[in-house]
């Protein structure tokens, strides 16, 4: 029997065989179809896991977003990658980051757009066939084939987020196709995404909240070291007002310690019986408004002494808008009180000064352009009360006067003074009287130069005026009848020189003879030195009268040869023994009234020999010149009889003679003190009686004005 299969046995085998083969061929494609797509949803899942890494280690929200685009890219292998964020009220606040394309600012708002309107229209989570759908409006999504979309509502923020990845028409074959399965992991992405978003800004909260957990703390220890260290007393007490803490600067106010006014409220420690009642109601009004309040109250200390308080009350509300606490804040005024009161005495006393001096005080605030006058002014101008000053007064001022009166105010106003006195005349309203004014302006400034106010004084001078004037004429009337009876002292001292020299010139001729008797000649020289005296007496009155009446008259000399003319006259007249002596330490020479200089020493050098002791050794008169700083200080020294001490203070009064046997006129002194007077100079005396006496005469370098 034949057992080999026969050939249509084979074939069926060898068919099943290939079918076998196919179906595991098939099989084995399949899984390895599915292996690849796992790996590579494997490396999608590591790309994920690092963009996570990545996004949390973002602190910048722009570089945050940038990184979920690249991620798009990255992980789905599309050909762009969109991430957008916009707030839901406004199109013109959004974020939006693109990946895989070139685009302008412009490109990016108008794809904001098309995204929103996309958005509107679809689903949270799909795959988008723009083939399909009507982009008519959307030109730049146009050019795309499709992709993948998300959106997510974020209903705390208000804010709309959207993912996309796209492919582009002509560039479809180079990208994976995007299907169905690819949303669920585009959906988990997108969970991350919101997971991440969520987190950071719970982190942002939570950053914030330390934040001003720590600015509070900062806060608080400010105003603790504030209130700890201010030398305003501060209370905080409960929501019924009774204190829980006080400052140190309290206690040092009151005398009250924090241990022994726990628990009080104030008005039962700092205040008496006698409290202001309708102060107190109307702090207690103002705290049951809920409202804060400064009011000004007197106080009581520990030892029972008044004080005055600046008082700031200001309640503190819960999160609830129910009082939890009061802190005042008091500041002692005691001292700035009595200042106020003190000032108000001086004001009131400035007041009553001003209005018995007929002083018109008048003020102009820059800022507020408001001026304020004194009764005295108005009455000064002849105003009703009233009267709107500022507005009138320059219609009262004489027309000729008021371009001083303006040019003065403008001075002060522009910066150019910071005072001015004006005088100027006005008509006075009430009765049309010309006055004169005197008026005295200030300005005050602010330390950047800027005005605050002026401030001026107005003193009625008209009556001072008119006495002034009766005074000058007076005083012309005066100058006349002193000229005239100056002259007249002079015409009268020459005439009687005349036949006091004839008479002098009869004696000499009768000394010269023999023909007189002893007895008829001692008559003779008793009359001869009355003469004498009377010419020496007239030559000092024309003296005094030159010196009252002549101008100085100022010129450059040689004060030593001066001196030595001097001592050349009078040597004739003197014994041989006396010591005449010219000591210079300077130059001599001077610059000032010739005349008067030679006056001046004459009379002087003249005393001092007219005073000699006669009959002794070692009499001297000396002349000392020396300079010292500006001046030039002379003096005339000698050791003749001395002038006593109950005379040396009126040698220099008119007639004044010390003895009844003076041989001088008593003006000599007199006169060369009012030489001295129109030179500018000084002159003192130095004596002791029988001992002598010393001139000094003190006299500026040069009288050159």
């Amino acid at each position: 029997m034949n057992t080999e299969p026969s050939y249509e046995v084979l074939l069926k085998q060898y068919r099943e065989l290939q079918l076998r083969v196919t179906r595991f061929s098939y099989v084995e494609q399949q899984l390895i179809n599915t292996r690849d797509r796992l790996d590579h949803e494997l490396v999608m899942y590591k790309r994920l896991s690092n963009f996570n890494v990545d996004a949390l280690n973002e602190s910048s929200e722009c570089e945050f977003f940038k990184r979920v685009a690249e991620a798009i890219v990255d992980i789905f292998e599309v050909e762009a990658g969109i991430a957008h964020m916009r707030n839901s009220d406004s199109m013109h606040q959004f974020n939006i980051t693109v990946e895989g394309l070139q685009m302008s600012d412009g490109l990016k708002m108008l794809l904001a757009q098309e995204i929103s309107f996309i958005g509107a229209n679809s689903t949270h989570g799909q795959v988008l066939n723009f083939k399909e759908m009507n982009l008519e409006d959307c030109p730049t999504l146009g050019e795309f084939s499709g992709g993948l979309f998300y959106q997510y509502l974020d209903t705390e923020s208000g804010s709309i987020y959207a993912l996309i990845g796209l492919i582009s028409k002509h560039n479809a074959p180079l990208y994976r196709a995007i299907e169905e399965r690819h949303l669920t992991f585009f959906n988990v992405f997108m969970n991350q995404v919101m997971s991440i978003i969520s987190n950071r800004k719970k982190s942002e909260k939570i950053r914030d909240q330390i934040n001003k957990i720590s600015e509070s703390e900062l806060e608080l220890k400010k105003l603790s070291m504030i209130a700890t260290k201010t030398r305003n007393g501060v209370v905080i007490a409960d929501s019924e007002g009774r204190v829980e803490w006080v400052n140190q600067a309290f206690t040092s106010i009151t005398g009250y310690k924090a241990d022994e006014v726990h628990g009080l409220k104030p008005k039962e420690f700092l205040q008496h019986h006698d409290i202001d009642l309708d102060m107190q109601t109307t702090i207690i009004d103002a705290l049951d408004r809920k409202e804060g309040i400064e009011v000004t109250i007197q106080n009581f200390t520990k030892n029972g002494k008044p004080c005055f308080n600046n008082l700031q009350i200001t309640p503190i509300f819960d999160d609830k808008g129910v009082i939890a606490n009061f802190i005042a804040i008091q500041r002692d005024i005691t001292k700035e009180k009595k200042h106020q009161e003190d000032l108000l005495h001086i004001n009131s006393k400035f007041e009553l000064i001003t209005t018995k001096a007929y002083i018109g005080i008048w003020e102009w605030n820059a800022e507020t352009n408001q001026t304020y006058w004194n009764d005295v002014l108005l009455d000064q101008y002849g105003f009703d009360i009233g009267t709107s000053f500022i507005d009138i007064w320059k219609k009262q001022v004489v027309a000729e006067d008021y371009p001083i009166v303006k040019k003065a105010l403008v001075g002060l106003y522009e910066g150019d003074s910071e005072q001015e006195q004006v005088e100027y005349r006005i008509l006075r309203k009430k009765d049309g009287a010309l006055r004169n004014l005197d008026s005295l302006t200030i300005a005050e400034r602010d330390g950047n130069g800027k005005l605050q106010r002026l401030i001026g004084n107005v003193i009625d001078v008209t009556e001072t005026r008119k006495w002034q004037s009766d005074v000058l004429k007076k005083n012309e009337e005066l100058k006349k009848i002193n000229a005239e009876l100056d002259n007249f002292v002079y015409r009268v001292s020459h005439d009687l020189r005349s036949p006091l020299l004839a008479i002098k010139g009869i004696f000499s001729l009768i000394f010269s003879g023999d023909t007189v008797d002893k007895e008829t000649e001692e008559y003779l020289h008793l009359a001869d030195s009355s003469v004498n005296r009377l010419d020496a007496t007239i030559q000092e009155i024309l003296e005094y009268s030159r010196n009252s009446r002549l101008e100085v008259k100022l010129e450059e000399f040689d004060v030593a040869q001066v001196v030595s003319d001097i001592y050349a006259d009078l040597k004739f007249s003197a014994e041989k023994d006396i010591d005449f002596r010219l000591d210079l330490h300077c130059n001599s020479s001077i610059y000032s009234d010739k005349a008067r200089i030679k006056v001046l020493f004459k009379n002087l050098i003249g005393n001092s020999l007219k005073y000699r002791k006669k009959n002794i050794l070692g009499a001297f008169i000396h002349f000392e010149m020396d300079k010292v700083e500006d001046s030039i200080v002379f003096k005339v020294i000698d050791n003749g009889q001395g002038i006593s001490s109950h005379s040396i203070g009126r040698v220099f009064d008119m007639f004044y003679r010390g003895t009844t046997s003076s041989v001088g006129t008593g003006l000599g002194l007199y006169i060369c003190k009012e030489v001295l007077v129109n030179l500018n100079g000084t002159i003192e005396v130095d004596s002791q009686l029988g001992e002598g006496t010393t001139m000094t005469v003190i006299l500026p370098i040069s009288n050159k004005e």
